[in-house]
């Protein structure tokens, strides 16, 4: 969000509801919150510039889509799918995958054989209790109001024994102050991060990544180095 004081995308909520403050933690301004446009932040995202991320161009989903080992007979989510790369990238594993998002017309044009549903993220998932094996949502969590909601909503659908991979953005990250997303409500570092995932799951891995993947090959060699996200890989217990 943008400080209505110093005009910088440092404004971040106190809470978990847009009833409360948020703060500036650039010069320290509090006051209420103001809700950004996703809608026009998701066209400027993936209406205007064209892009493919596979598991060839991106490491981290590489990473994330071995380590969750996703059987054909798996029921698998992409939470906050975007434009469906995720999505799309899964479907050779299991044919019982579907992304939510939003606004998922930039999915269904660029991947028309995927399914897609719209759904606003802040509020409760449209699924059963217990009723998909594996989820995945990439730099999703930041932008909801709620993200207790959204935890509690991945496990309450996610089977014992399911796994499910997240990631955000490091707020640790050494040049993160010059590219902040004003869309972001919350931003943490690892250890918090961490701390709060493993209140719902129990985390099989944490660590500081990079989704860079529009630089292809150079990023391969940049995601060895620049970490401006942050991913976990969790399993709800039995």
């Amino acid at each position: 969000m943008i400080c209505p004081s110093c005009k910088r995308a440092f404004y971040f909520l106190d809470g978990r509801t847009l009833n409360g403050q948020a703060h500036c933690v650039r010069c320290n301004h509090r006051g209420m919150p103001q809700k950004p446009s996703y809608e026009d932040y998701h066209e400027d995202l993936y209406g205007q510039r064209s892009y493919r991320r596979t598991p060839q161009t991106d490491p981290q989903m590489r990473r994330i889509l071995s380590r969750l080992n996703i059987q054909s007979n798996d029921i698998v989510i992409d939470i906050g799918c975007g434009v469906g790369d995720y999505t799309n990238a899964i479907k050779p594993y299991t044919n019982q995958i579907a992304g939510y998002d939003l606004s998922v017309q930039a999915a269904k044009k660029k991947y028309p054989g995927v399914s897609f549903f719209e759904h606003n993220l802040d509020k409760p998932l449209p699924l059963p209790d217990a009723s998909v094996d594996k989820i995945v949502s990439i730099n999703v969590i930041e932008h909801l109001v709620d993200w207790n909601l959204f935890l509690l909503e991945c496990q309450r659908v996610l089977k014992p024994g399911g796994t499910i991979a997240l990631s955000t953005a490091n707020r640790e990250f050494f040049l993160h102050d010059l590219n902040i997303d004003p869309t972001h409500y919350h931003e943490w570092t690892l250890t918090e991060w961490t701390q709060m995932v493993e209140a719902y799951f129990k985390i099989i891995d944490a660590r500081k990544d990079c989704a860079m993947f529009n630089y292809y090959p150079f990023n391969l060699l940049l995601a060895k180095i620049l970490k401006p996200d942050m991913t976990v890989i969790a399993r709800k217990p039995h």
